[in-house]
């Protein structure tokens, strides 16, 4: 939506103009208590809370149409290395990955000290 494009701080949640398409963004994170999700934009630091927003989860329903996800990990990362894909339903808790993300880690102690 057009106001996403000027947010600055807070838990997002649609308040006016139309229905923009075609940018992406990650889910790093959740907070449960407060019923939204960490999200990283794609629009560089400068941008809502140093580069991520948080979003209401009731918002996903009305924002999300399709989405992908792919998970490339490997324990010892070099310039040789390339991870497989995998069927991750059966090898790894994404809730865990989420959890245990340095990403969501440096998010959450953001926004908490605001």
């Amino acid at each position: 939506y057009e106001d996403l494009m000027h947010y600055q701080s807070g838990v997002y949640s649609y308040t006016s103009g139309k229905k923009l398409g075609g940018h992406a963004v990650i889910l790093v994170g959740y907070n449960d208590p407060g019923h939204y999700f960490i999200v990283k934009n794609s629009w560089g630091t400068g941008w809502g809370e140093d580069g991520y927003f948080r979003v209401d989860y009731s918002q996903l329903d009305s924002v999300i149409s399709f989405g992908m996800m792919s998970i490339a990990y490997t324990s010892n990362p070099n310039d040789n290395d390339f991870p497989k894909m995998t069927d991750l339903k059966n090898t790894l808790s994404v809730d865990q990955v989420v959890e245990d993300s340095p990403l969501t880690h440096t998010a959450r102690r953001t926004m908490l000290a605001q």
